[in-house]
């Protein structure tokens, strides 16, 4: 399964790539270096850059400092899940994370993001009922958001629910036509739905170091390709293949000198 993303929302105060749009919603994607940057600045935002860059203890420590004046903000108990989750520890992760909701439940509002999250958890403990129901009453929340969606589209993909992930994925293409995340997944999604032509019509629409960075994706690619019966495209893009002793790689490779020789 592709990234499946954990949502900070505040993150939309330091914006934006204009390619990726998660960027606006979670920290999953930034660099070392633009997290480095998020650790000087002076909120709690601080606290998860510094958990997102590997040094737990040092944000939890940070957010820990702020309780007094954070604790009626549901925002920054997200945050301190995110840093638990971060370090694998799921059972406080998903404490945090219903903090968070009964801290907006109290205020009267509804808290996305801690939902999300606690959909993370459910995944990761692979309970994908409980995953699935918590993405999709995100979306219904705030159908605005594109991280629940692309979660939900991923699960979708991943257990073959093929037409269920292209539906999700469509609507995030309507949000941003550059983003490859997007692109390479309705790529994938409808690779596997055997709807070659409309696959590689995303596909073509990423950049050679793009689609490199997406493994399970170029192999996806392969199959549209060879479904097109465009072979010498086919041995192309498998070249972008970095592991050659894979042994989906072989048969691809296997298949695609087969069909060069007709």
């Amino acid at each position: 399964m592709k990234y499946i993303f954990l949502l900070t929302l505040s993150c939309s105060s330091m914006n934006g790539m204009e390619k990726n749009i998660f960027a606006n919603e979670s920290f999953i994607k930034y660099s070392k270096k633009t997290l480095g940057e998020f650790e000087k600045t002076p909120n709690d935002l601080q606290g998860v850059a510094l958990c997102h860059n590997g040094k737990i203890q040092e944000g939890l420590l940070f957010l820990k400092n702020q309780a007094n004046i954070k604790k009626d903000d549901p925002e920054y108990w997200n945050h301190i899940g995110n840093c638990h989750f971060l370090n694998n520890d799921y059972m406080k992760a998903k404490f945090y994370y219903t903090v968070s909701l009964q801290t907006a439940e109290k205020k009267n509002i509804k808290y996305p993001s801690a939902l999300n999250n606690i959909g993370i958890v459910y995944l990761s403990q692979k309970n994908i009922k409980g995953a699935v129901e918590a993405f999709t009453k995100v979306h219904q929340q705030a159908p605005e958001l594109a991280i629940p969606l692309y979660n939900l589209g991923q699960i979708y993909l991943e257990y073959g629910y093929f037409s269920k992930s292209i539906e999700c994925f469509v609507k995030l293409y309507g949000m941003n036509q550059k983003d490859p995340d997007i692109l390479s997944s309705l790529g994938s999604a409808y690779s596997r739905n055997k709807n070659f032509v409309e696959s590689e019509k995303y596909f073509k629409a990423m950049s050679r170091s793009d689609l490199k960075g997406y493994p399970e994706c170029v192999l996806d690619y392969v199959r549209t390709l060879i479904g097109l019966n465009l072979f010498k495209d086919s041995k192309k893009i498998l070249s972008y293949y970095g592991d050659k002793e894979n042994e989906e790689y072989k048969t691809l490779e296997k298949l695609i000198n087969e069909g060069l020789k007709k």
